[in-house]
């Protein structure tokens, strides 16, 4: 049986960096993980989070560690397995084969937030603004590592952010990301990820959240869900799935505060200059969602207006984010403040073909009526 075997990490003096080599049956990978400022504590929970969906999805049927492991951690990647083989039946089942099983102190420190600076991870931040201490920001993760100039504009984003919220922010570069997309679904694996520098930070932090996508539906089969995030914790750092409420909603409450309109960044691409390129999808539907809520105007982080008939041409929007734009729609029906948005929507929503469609059957139910 194939085996993703995980190398002891070489860890700096400073503590400041982590560099681990795996194998992936054949394959050496390697991976690392570099923190500005908190310590790094390797352990094994770390790793095998970095690897278990690789390992499921490649149906490798074992990662093999030299490193003792908690227990409850254990029992949470069985219910983490069982999970994914509910939403994927041709993932394999994962044997952990450990150096043996370990007993931890807790203890309480720091409770954190891992942010992005979007909708969700604000929203996960404000909404809890009295429990949390730190942000932690994975630089990686959202903005490739060799976009050097996104990834600039980003630090200097979350140095502004720090200061205006009085609040530290924890910068974690890594590529866990371009080692998971080798053998697993980024979509699936990132919740994985993120628990795995949960785990490295347990000297500092012992309460982690993990921002909830913006879709309420419990249905959505996501790497950040409610029914995974709390199974990646072990006695010493614990995982917490934030509030499931809808993008409009978080728009509305962050809203409220003013650093928010010139930090946010919700972009999917890397524009030229500044945070949002304001004609991909996400950044022209997050764009509709402050007009619904009427917080619009505030916002001077996207490059260009929202442009409606470059929003007409999003044929393909995911079924959670498209679902999202039926009440969206209606809002601004009902409130009649920007009826070029509501009108292009409707078009987006209920093209002509559809609306011929729903006539025609609408007509063959009438005759069967009325036989």
């Amino acid at each position: 049986m194939e085996s993703i075997t995980i190398q002891p990490g070489r860890l700096t003096e400073d503590d400041l960096r982590l560099e681990v080599e795996i194998w992936v049956g054949g394959e050496k990978c390697e991976l690392y993980y570099l923190s500005d400022e908190a310590k790094l504590q390797p352990c094994a929970e770390a790793l095998i989070s970095a690897t278990l969906l690789a390992a499921m999805k490649q149906r490798i049927g074992v990662i093999e560690i030299d490193l003792p492991v908690s227990p409850e951690f254990l029992a949470g990647i069985d219910q983490i397995q069982d999970v994914f083989q509910s939403w994927k039946p041709s993932y394999g089942r994962v044997e952990i084969r450990h150096a043996g099983l370990k007993q931890t102190d807790p203890g309480e420190k720091q409770t954190g937030v891992f942010f992005s600076a979007g909708v969700d991870s604000y929203y996960a931040f404000l909404s809890r603004r009295d429990q949390i201490n730190a942000l932690i920001y994975l630089d990686g993760f959202d903005i490739p590592l060799e976009d050097r100039a996104m990834r600039r504009r980003m630090r200097e984003n979350l140095t502004e952010i720090s200061r205006r919220f009085d609040i530290p922010i924890y910068i974690i570069e890594t590529n866990v990301r371009q080692f998971q997309e080798k053998f697993a679904n980024w979509g699936f694996s990132h919740g994985s990820a993120i628990a795995s520098v949960g785990h490295l930070l347990a000297g500092e932090f012992s309460h982690l959240f993990l921002a909830s996508g913006g879709s309420p539906d419990p249905n959505r089969r996501y790497g950040v869900h409610a029914e995974l995030d709390p199974q990646w914790s072990s006695p010493r750092v614990r995982f917490e799935h934030d509030t499931n409420i809808d993008r409009i909603q978080k728009s509305r409450f962050i809203s409220q505060f003013e650093p928010v309109h010139d930090t946010l960044r919700v972009c999917l691409r890397s524009p030229v200059h500044g945070l949002n390129c304001g004609y991909c999808e996400k950044c022209l539907r997050s764009m509709v969602y402050l007009q619904v809520t009427g917080d619009y105007e505030k916002y001077t982080v996207f490059e260009r207006p929202l442009e409606l008939n470059r929003l007409a041409k999003y044929k393909r929007i995911g079924a959670s984010d498209k679902d999202l734009l039926y009440p969206a729609l209606t809002m601004l029906e009902a409130e009649n403040n920007y009826p070029d948005t509501a009108k292009a929507l409707r078009k987006i929503l209920y093209p002509p073909s559809l609306v011929k469609k729903l006539i025609v059957q609408g007509r063959k139910i009438r005759k069967k009526l009325s036989l």
